[in-house]
């Protein structure tokens, strides 16, 4: 279970945000989930990037939210707070 969550730490999340100065929508392809798990927990910025306008922006908290969904999806349903940190083995199969 450990390893699935390994694979699934390193895969890309592509999502899209609208530039403020263009206002075109960009693709967002430089983030894993490992990366979007630790800017998440550590409540740090998610940056979009607009290529034609040299612009950085932070993303808004409905994309934040968004993107801890995905996450969750991508990791089996698990909360992204606690995926980094999930255990190989939960106590109930160390009872059996």
């Amino acid at each position: 279970m450990l390893a699935e969550g390994r694979s699934a730490m390193s895969q890309s999340i592509v999502f899209v945000s609208t530039c403020p100065i263009c206002k075109h929508e960009q693709p967002q392809d430089g983030f894993t989930v490992a990366a979007l798990v630790r800017l998440l927990k550590g409540g740090h910025p998610i940056e979009a990037y607009c290529e034609t306008c040299d612009e950085f922006w932070p993303v808004d908290l409905e994309k934040r939210v968004e993107l801890g969904d995905v996450v969750a999806v991508v990791c089996g349903g698990t909360s992204p707070l606690t995926v980094a940190n999930r255990p190989s083995q939960s106590p109930s199969e160390d009872m059996h």
